[in-house]
């Protein structure tokens, strides 16, 4: 399971072509159909996995990383000068 158009949808079909990837709107629901038995697994970024494990302990990562992708913060220039204060 993933998020319609999310990278990891992309992902996951190319590194696994023989999934079936059920996509879902958003990761509420991608969580949710997890929980009612609707799919075996979800990707998506660890930290929002990591997030959802928090909410409920029954789940957990696995597994190392299958893909490498780079993220950045994007804020205000004059937030800048407060964040290096």
């Amino acid at each position: 399971m993933a998020v319609k158009g999310s990278t990891s949808s992309i992902n996951i079909r190319e590194k696994a072509p023989e999934a079936q990837v059920l996509e879902f709107e958003n990761y509420s629901e991608a969580f949710a159909a997890l929980k009612s038995g609707q799919g075996d697994a979800l990707t998506t970024d660890d930290s929002i996995l990591y997030g959802m494990a928090d909410e409920d302990p029954s789940y957990e990562l696995v597994g190392g990383t299958f893909t490498e992708e780079p993220y950045g913060i994007a804020v205000k220039k004059e937030m800048l000068n407060l964040l290096k204060s």
